[in-house]
């Protein structure tokens, strides 16, 4: 069973709001209150975020998925590329690798991880991906194209770090272009 603490959140962050009808005062009220980063983390509310370089294997590899989507989908759009599966399920592939050995290179367990994607679209496709390729069982309120078929096995690593500690990643899908309407 997996924890909170598993959990990876696929998101596209998109704060202020200010196009169409999605207007940041609209959506939160007349008052936004401003708190910076720094306070946030001195006051133990968030995580440092730490900005790491790609591994030059994984960067040659996420360069030939990108050459391979351009050929099939002409001139298309960067949107559409990135969200293609040739390209996004190679870099979840390496985020759930370098999630796992950090967790195990820095012996903490309570290590979190969100990816911030290009667009809605990205975030919806590697939500899709992890669910089918790393946590089928995973129950989820989005609707999920269960027929999934994985260009891949899951890394080593995941497999490793399943059977070791007996738990699955979890992963939530957040939007800031789609309304709740619950």
């Amino acid at each position: 069973m997996s924890s909170d603490r598993d959990a990876i959140l696929i998101g596209l962050t998109g704060t202020p709001l200010i196009t169409g009808d999605n207007i940041s005062r609209q959506v939160f009220g007349s008052y936004i209150h401003k708190y910076y980063y720094n306070s946030s983390i001195a006051d133990g509310y968030t995580l440092k975020l730490i900005r790491e370089g790609i591994e030059t294997e994984y960067k040659i590899q996420l360069e030939k998925a990108l050459k391979e989507v351009e050929i099939l989908k002409g001139d298309a759009d960067k949107k559409v590329i990135y969200a293609h599966k040739t390209f996004a399920e190679p870099m979840l592939d390496y985020i759930v690798r370098d999630f796992v050995n950090s967790r195990i290179k820095y012996e903490d367990e309570s290590i979190g991880g969100m990816v911030v994607c290009d667009s809605s679209e990205q975030a919806r496709k590697l939500y899709e991906i992890f669910i089918n390729k790393y946590n089928p069982g995973q129950k989820t309120v989005e609707e999920v194209n269960r027929q999934y078929r994985s260009i891949s096995e899951p890394p080593a690593e995941y497999g490793n770090y399943q059977k070791d500690t007996g738990r699955s990643f979890s992963a939530s899908l957040i939007l800031h272009d789609v309304r709740f309407e619950g």
